[in-house]
């Protein structure tokens, strides 16, 4: 069983769509929510059950050596932090669950859709609606 912490920068819902082989809790439900960054990184590393941490924080990966600890970090980079995008993302996350190794860094953002192509004007800048 993987075990996974979900950052408290996500929506705590989130948690139950990981699946049956995935224990997923939250930074709250561990007591870890008063924890920032590094100190929480070192936190789930000591508790020594932590796989994988789940969080929306893009800088986390320049401002902590993660290669250095014993956990995966899964940046999720939805088109909006509200649940329904939070879940676009979810097949991809569990796809890539199993393959994660310590000390590694994975971002998952959006499926491409036809709009996200189509806007590029001739000079690369968007059309004005």
């Amino acid at each position: 069983m993987i075990s996974v912490v979900v950052d408290e920068d996500l929506d705590v819902r989130l948690r139950l769509h990981f699946g049956p082989d995935v224990r997923a809790e939250t930074v709250e439900y561990r007591g870890w929510k008063e924890l920032k960054n590094g100190v929480l990184l070192r936190a789930m590393v000591d508790a020594g059950d932590v796989d994988v941490f789940v969080t929306a924080d893009r800088n986390l990966r320049h401002q902590q050596n993660i290669a250095a600890l014993r956990l995966a970090v899964v940046v999720l980079r939805p088109r909006r932090k509200r649940l329904p995008y939070l879940l676009e993302l979810m097949p991809e996350v569990m796809r890539l669950l199993p393959s994660l190794r310590p000390g590694t860094v994975s971002e998952v953002g959006p499926p491409p859709t036809a709009q996200t192509h189509a806007w590029v004007g001739a000079r690369g800048t968007p059309p004005r609606p």
